[in-house]
């Protein structure tokens, strides 16, 4: 039995979840699709990990503008670069926590989620 039941995990939604548990609520999360919305798995945060790459590279195209000598041709790495924005922030420590699930693997019952989340919340994937 829940206090709450939020429905979607994207930064409204989990916030609003962690909140009402942190006041005492026992809380739901339904999602359909991957926890943290689109913001954080597709949008905003792997978003940024992509531009942060592209500012890094500037820096070191121009690196002797900042009084450093870098030998060598700087070529970016567009595979190693998409790969790093798939595993930042929230999306890389959901997909690690939830991952027993995500593979097809039975989730663990509520009594386990609730020692695993420490009463933070219990996650259902929506239809």
């Amino acid at each position: 039995m829940y206090d709450i039941i939020v429905i979607g995990s994207g930064p409204g939604g989990y916030v609003a979840a962690i909140r009402a548990s942190q006041l005492g609520k026992r809380v739901a999360i339904v999602e359909k699709a991957d926890l943290g919305g689109v913001c954080l798995n597709w949008g905003c945060i792997p978003t940024k990990a992509l531009l942060k790459s592209a500012q890094v590279y500037t820096y070191c195209r121009n690196a002797a503008h900042y009084g450093v000598e870098l030998e060598g041709e700087v070529k970016p790495d567009f595979e190693k670069i998409v790969a790093r924005s798939r595993h930042c922030g929230f999306c890389e420590q959901s997909a690690a926590y939830f991952g027993d699930y995500e593979q097809g693997r039975s989730f663990p019952d509520e009594e386990e989620q609730y020692r695993r989340n420490k009463g933070l919340w219990s996650y259902s994937r929506g239809g």
